[in-house]
């Protein structure tokens, strides 16, 4: 199975759990990334490897959709750990 695609079912399974909406499709997760250019959402350096973040964090109920995603290095990604970013970085990402 493709890596991001094993990531997806990962974070889709965590969605479960939570019991908030899994909309979220390896389609759209494949254009955030495209559309991410290889950068941090957070700390805007370019990386090899982005992981799947959501802005609310589903400990907050937020949805695992497209509308709630961003691609972020796995270090912005585990400080930010279940903070939302208007709460952690003080604005929504860039």
């Amino acid at each position: 199975m493709h890596r991001e695609a094993r990531r997806l079912k990962s974070a889709g399974r965590r969605a479960a759990r939570a019991g908030v909406p899994r909309t979220l499709r390896l389609a759209e997760w494949l254009a955030i990334l495209v559309a991410a250019g290889g950068r941090c959402a957070h700390c805007r350096q370019q990386v090899a490897d982005l992981t799947l973040d959501h802005v609310l964090p589903l400990s907050q109920d937020g949805p695992h959709a497209a509308s709630n995603i961003v691609a972020a290095c796995e270090g912005c990604n585990r400080r930010r750990n279940r903070a939302a970013h208007q709460w952690f970085w003080g604005g929504w990402p860039a």
